[in-house]
C-alpha cells in the first residue's frame, strides 16, 4: 500500500505466527506515516491465499519472499518483523545478501529472542486447550476468534504451522547480515529476555541497538505510534516529523 511520503523509504512487514497481511491494519495511520510504500506479507494458506498450499519449511517461505522483492534499491528497504515474523525478516535480509543483492537499510526484530536463544521447540504440539489459553494470555488475538470454535480452528491451524516452521529453523549461529539490527521488546513479554534480545547483536556486522516498551508481547499493536517513531528515527536521515512541521 502507498505511504504518505513519496520520497521516503519502503517498509516490509512480516507478521507474527498465524497472522496475515490484514493484522497490520490495526495500526491505523501509524502504519503508513513517513513511508513511500508499505508491503505486508500474506503467507499461502491464509486470508486471500487460503486455498494455496502452505510452505513446508521456513527456508522455502524466506526464499519465495526474497525472490518476489524487486531488484534494486534494497538499501532503501526497512524490514520489521514481529515474533515469528522477526525470523522471517532476518531470513529475507540474509537471503537478499546471499543472492548478491545490496544489504537492506535496517532490520527490526520485534518480540523475538535470537535464534541461538530459542528454547521451546514443542509449542506447535500443545493441546488445543493449552494453545488457546497461551494465545489468550499473550493478547493480540481478537476475542471473537478465541470465542468462536470454527474461527479458532482455522486460526490455530495457521498458528501451529508457523510455530513449527519457526521452531525447526535454526540458521548458522555465525550467519551475519551487513544491515543494522534493532531488537524491540515489551518489558512484560514472557517470551523474551535480556540475553536473548541482546544475542541478536551476533547476527549483524553492522550496528546493533535495543529498545523496550512498557507493554506485553504485542506491544507494537498497543502503542504503534511510539514503536514506529523509533523505527523511523533510526532509518531516516532527515527526521520525518521535522519535514512535516507546519510552516
Amino acid at each position: 500500500m502507498p505511504g504518505d511520503n513519496p520520497g521516503g523509504r519502503r517498509l516490509l512487514l512480516c507478521a507474527p505466527a498465524g497472522g496475515g497481511a490484514s493484522i497490520w491494519k490495526r495500526l491505523g495511520p501509524s502504519l503508513t506515516a513517513g513511508w513511500s510504500e508499505v508491503i505486508s506479507i500474506c503467507m499461502p494458506g491464509r486470508e486471500q491465499r487460503f486455498s494455496e498450499a502452505p510452505f513446508s519449511t521456513l527456508g522455502d517461505a524466506i526464499g519465495a519472499i526474497a525472490d518476489a522483492l524487486p531488484e534494486g534499491n534494497e538499501d532503501d528497504l526497512v524490514i520489521f518483523g514481529h515474533s515469528f515474523g522477526a525470523l522471517v525478516g532476518f531470513g529475507v535480509a540474509s537471503a537478499l545478501e546471499q543472492a548478491g543483492r545490496k544489504p537492506i537499510k535496517h532490520l527490526f526484530v520485534s518480540g523475538r529472542v535470537a535464534p541461538s536463544h530459542s528454547t521451546r521447540n514443542d509449542l506447535h504440539r500443545s493441546s488445543d486447550k493449552d494453545l488457546r489459553e497461551m494465545t489468550k494470555q499473550l493478547g493480540g488475538t481478537p476475542a471473537e476468534v478465541l470465542a468462536n470454535d470454527e474461527m479458532w480452528r482455522l486460526y490455530s491451524a495457521a498458528l501451529r504451522l508457523d510455530l513449527k516452521l519457526g521452531q525447526n529453523w535454526i540458521p548458522d549461529r555465525l550467519e551475519q547480515i551487513a544491515a543494522p539490527i534493532t531488537a524491540l521488546a515489551g518489558s512484560f513479554d514472557p517470551l523474551t529476555d535480556d540475553k536473548g534480545l541482546s544475542a541478536w547483536a551476533q547476527y549483524t556486522r553492522g550496528p546493533f541497538s535495543r529498545s523496550t516498551f512498557p507493554y506485553g508481547h504485542f506491544f507494537p499493536f498497543e502503542n504503534p505510534s511510539a514503536v514506529f517513531e523509533v523505527v523511523r528515527a533510526q532509518t531516516d536521515p532527515i527526521p520525518w516529523r521535522k519535514r512535516h512541521l507546519p510552516r
